[in-house]
């Protein structure tokens, strides 16, 4: 934090936007210290997401199925 008093409130100011991770401290530092600033979401950590939360819902699928429906699994397995 002490890196950013560095800069005067006016030229913190006058920051129009800064790209980031989806770390929530930082985007809780970045609206303290930079009032004015947009945030945007760098392109990597968005597709990460995505991917991450893709896989999480066709695990979820998967394992239902596996579940409910045994041989209809065994044939998704092998194919």
């Amino acid at each position: 934090m002490r890196y950013f008093h560095r800069y005067s409130k006016e030229a913190r100011a006058a920051v129009k936007t800064i790209s980031m991770n989806l770390y929530s401290p930082y985007i809780s530092v970045v609206k303290a210290f930079f009032p004015n600033a947009k945030i945007v979401i760098d392109r990597f950590h968005i597709v990460q997401l995505l991917n991450n939360t893709i896989n999480s819902m066709w695990i979820a699928v998967i394992n239902e199925i596996k579940k409910s429906r045994p041989t209809d699994y065994r044939k998704l397995k092998n194919q």
